[in-house]
């Protein structure tokens, strides 16, 4: 009987550890939701989502943004292009004018270790369900920055008639993630203009971001 009681004293024990194990991995892991609305036709669609506080000090790849999921609905998906914008001004295109005549994106994860890149999706039918490695690396984005203030979801419609609606979008941050893979350096000062992948002329205006 003492034996029995034991071995349970110990299996709760035990029990215990492997909680507190399993709360300490999971804990520093957070995600947070953006508004969602209607995408303009022919035009470029921002949904902006202010974040006042992350775990980390820095984005990196010890702690950094892991993934982007959203769902969205379009009449013509071959139409829009969506990017990722973080508060330094710095981006990832996450799809590029993919998926011809279908519809949806729905719970489709973007994450840079996923085996599928979406560009190459073109054999799989909307909603493209799962996890997609974006056009550029989201790891690009943990670049040390603090990630404090507004993520910009930026959705372009390159083409009139069709509309959409976006869904819902969620960013995950999380320990151990894919970190910066851009490394070019310059001895002279270099001045980026990011256009998010949009066609410039002198007509009219877009929403990029410079540094």
């Amino acid at each position: 009987m003492r034996r029995f009681i034991l071995a349970f004293k110990v299996y709760k024990y035990l029990g215990l550890v492997a909680f507190v194990l399993i709360f300490s991995l999971t804990s520093n892991a957070q995600s947070f939701y953006g508004p969602a609305g209607a995408i303009t036709d022919n035009a470029q669609t921002e949904f902006s989502l202010s974040i006042a506080s992350l775990n980390g000090s820095a984005l990196k790849n010890t702690y950094g943004l892991e993934s982007i999921e959203l769902n969205l609905q379009h009449n013509y998906l071959q139409d829009i292009s969506i990017a990722l914008m973080a508060p330094d001004g710095s981006s990832s295109i996450l799809v590029n004018n993919q998926g011809g005549n279908t519809t949806y994106y729905t719970q489709t994860i973007f994450h840079d270790n996923a085996s599928l890149d979406i560009q190459a999706a073109g054999t799989i039918q909307s909603p493209y369900t799962g996890t997609f490695k974006p056009v550029t690396p989201l790891g690009n984005l943990n670049n040390f920055q603090t990630g404090i203030g507004t993520w910009r979801l930026l959705i372009t419609d390159n083409s009139p008639l069709n509309t959409g609606n976006l869904i819902s979008w969620k960013l995950n941050f999380s320990s151990n993630v894919p970190g910066i893979t851009d490394t070019f350096s310059s001895n002279i000062p270099i001045v980026i203009l990011n256009t998010i992948h949009q066609v410039t002329n002198h007509d009219s205006q877009i929403v990029g971001s410079i540094k």
